[in-house]
């Protein structure tokens, strides 16, 4: 029995009634008595996982929720049931008339015990508004006033004190216009009926309009940082579009309230970092704060560009770089007919490896900065198209040579010693025989020797970017027909600024490319090999793009139509037959590829595309060559 007194001393008691009537508990401490995991509301793809917990004081008990980042304590076992826990950082909602704490930290301070402590009773709301003020923990709290003979108070007293409580004792946030207290971002979440934020617009969209056969409207969307850190994105549509657009500016800070607490479509959620984002409506309020804050202007959370290549396709990070290259802007129009423009920056870090960024639009046209600078962005999209490369998008923040710490330590590394590095990049440079660039003489491949039958499946299905080898084979068949499909297909002629390759159709005498969305006399006429290669272990299919079929046939794909054209059929067999039986040194990219299988499941395969292939002449110096390595 003593026991038993004794760990119910180790509580706050009277906690729980104390918060639920809005006074201010700094630091409870309370028991864990039940957890269980609860779907989200709305069950939106992408949402993630909420758990219900039901705390004591050992008098009464109530219903709490876990903020989503401390879910890794439930499922690593140190959140249990039967535990004590002291919640450093709180608020306390109303839910359909009941009171909800929202957990937003906590500590751990005991592991579970064998039985609930004390004999807790659910709280009846009736017993609220007569709430005394908590007996505090002895160990982790501080002093308390414990006089209860204090009356209710005053509308503005209530106000104040029911701040503390929501904040757990935190620091004053102030209100909002109508009286609503303000609160961390951290501690919004979708079962608030009323909630008031101050935070600085970080970034701040255009306005967007979209119309279906169901709906047409407006929207912009901001993304928000406070003084705690937190970050949320906010769209107006419609009415509140129109109403709050001019009057909202980036950089500046505001308090928000009236708005509604949704869980995120992470899919097109700028801001990865929360769970939740802002609906506006046209009765939300926004409130410029001209007051000095301390909320910054923008917040980092830099990724070191070597553990990029962890990361999965649209994952958002930020990124911080030395600037090894910039491209030329390329103006280029859409499939849908959008002109569009793009600009290639390549950023290199201490952890010695590359990275390339793209920037789009107005970020393109407006770079302004030369090698060596230090490039900070923050919100960019991974992409693991050839490789990892990375993605600005409207709500993408560039900043040149950025007064934080972390900048001027990297330009100090680069100075010192990263300027004679070798970065190792994450992104397939534009090479010779891959996807069709270049003449393939402007990489030095690092591939492993590989014969034929070594080139297994299991090798490459850790990487998106595939892994590349050099084989070395026999070149025993080329598909060709010259009655049916040949291996080239009528490209895009345009050249300038940057050849675009894409396919072109025949329509009304001319050759319309949708890409440029042009019309031409003439299409160029480029490669599409699918070749087989031999060695002593075995024999596989090979791809080869135009630059590639160039060296192997020693003819252009034109020259080779025309005698198509002029029916010369024994001539154009003479092409293909000289080309065969061939030694070449294969640099090859081997990736893993499905294929349709008539209605079965799709099978995967290796697939090996020729990134450069290079006629073995002389073979005492490429056995002296294989000696060596």
């Amino acid at each position: 029995k003593s026991k038993k007194k004794m760990a119910q001393k180790r509580l706050t008691g009277g906690a729980v009634k104390a918060m639920a009537a809005g006074q201010d508990v700094p630091q409870p401490v309370l028991q864990v008595i039940d957890i269980k995991q609860i779907q989200a509301p709305t069950a939106q793809p992408g949402a993630a996982e909420r758990f219900r917990l039901v705390v004591s004081d050992g008098i009464h008990f109530q219903q709490a929720m876990l903020a989503t980042q401390l879910n890794v304590l439930v499922k690593g076992g140190t959140l249990a049931s039967k535990c004590i826990v002291k919640l450093t950082d709180y608020i306390c909602n109303t839910v359909q008339n009941r009171k909800i704490v929202i957990v937003l930290n906590l500590d751990v301070v005991s592991p579970p015990l064998d039985a609930n402590i004390g004999n807790p009773t659910y709280l009846d709301a009736s017993a609220v508004d007569a709430a005394p003020t908590p007996a505090q923990a002895p160990a982790p709290a501080r002093p308390q006033n414990n006089n209860n003979n204090n009356p209710r108070p005053q509308p503005q007293q209530q106000q104040q004190t029911q701040r503390g409580a929501q904040r757990g004792g935190a620091a004053s946030g102030g209100f909002a216009a109508d009286g609503q207290a303000i609160i961390p971002i951290k501690g919004l979440n979708p079962y608030q009926n009323r909630w008031a934020i101050k935070a600085r617009v970080v970034t701040k969209g255009e306005v967007r309009t979209w119309k279906n056969d169901r709906s047409e409207g407006s929207l912009f969307k901001i993304d928000l940082l406070d003084k705690d850190d937190g970050e949320i994105s906010c769209t107006f549509f419609n009415n509140a579009c129109e109403t709050f657009f001019p009057k909202i500016e980036e950089g500046r800070i505001y308090v928000f309230s009236g708005g509604s607490v949704k869980f995120a479509n992470k899919r097109y959620a700028t801001v990865k970092s929360n769970d939740y984002e802002i609906t506006m409506d046209s009765n939300s309020s926004v409130t410029p704060c001209d007051e000095v804050d301390d909320i910054p202007e923008i917040s980092y959370h830099f990724v070191n560009i070597g553990d990029i290549a962890d990361r999965k396709r649209d994952d958002m990070v930020d990124v911080l770089g030395i600037i090894l290259n910039v491209g030329e802007v390329e103006n280029f129009v859409s499939k849908a007919g959008t002109p569009l423009c793009k600009r290639v920056v390549w950023l290199g870090d201490q952890s010695r490896h590359k990275i390339e960024l793209t920037l789009w639009g107005d970020k393109a046209n407006n770079y302004n900065a030369n090698e060596d600078g230090v490039l900070s962005a923050k919100g960019v999209k991974v992409s693991d198209f050839r490789g990892h490369s990375l993605s600005a998008l409207r709500n993408s923040v560039i900043q040149l040579n950025p007064n934080v710490e972390a900048a001027r330590k990297l330009q100090t590394w680069y100075a010192n010693e990263g300027c004679g590095a070798d970065f190792k990049s994450l992104s397939q440079l534009d090479t010779g025989g891959y996807g069709g660039a270049g003449g393939g003489e402007r990489k030095t491949w690092n591939a492993a020797r590989k014969y034929i039958a070594e080139i297994r499946e299991d090798e490459i299905s850790d990487t998106n970017a595939g892994v590349t080898y050099a084989v070395r084979g026999l070149l025993v068949y080329i598909k060709h027909d010259f009655n049916g499909s040949q291996p080239w297909y009528p490209a895009c002629p345009r050249t300038d600024p940057k050849p675009c390759n894409k396919k072109v159709v025949l329509q009304g005498g001319q050759w319309y490319c949708s890409n440029c969305q042009a019309d031409y006399p003439n299409p160029a006429q480029r490669y599409i090999l699918s070749l087989k290669a031999s060695d002593h272990t075995g024999s596989t299919w090979l791809t080869g793009f135009n630059e590639i079929g160039d060296s192997i046939l020693a003819q252009k794909a034109s020259e080779l139509q025309r005698l198509v054209d002029a029916g010369d059929e024994k001539e154009f067999q003479e092409v293909f037959r000289r080309a065969l039986f061939t030694r070449y040194e294969f640099i090859i990219r081997a990736t893993l590829a499905k294929f349709d299988q008539g209605g079965e499941h799709a099978q995967t395969r290796v697939k090996c595309t020729i990134v450069k292939a290079t006629k073995v002449q002389d073979f005492v110096q490429a056995s002296h060559g294989l000696l060596r390595e």
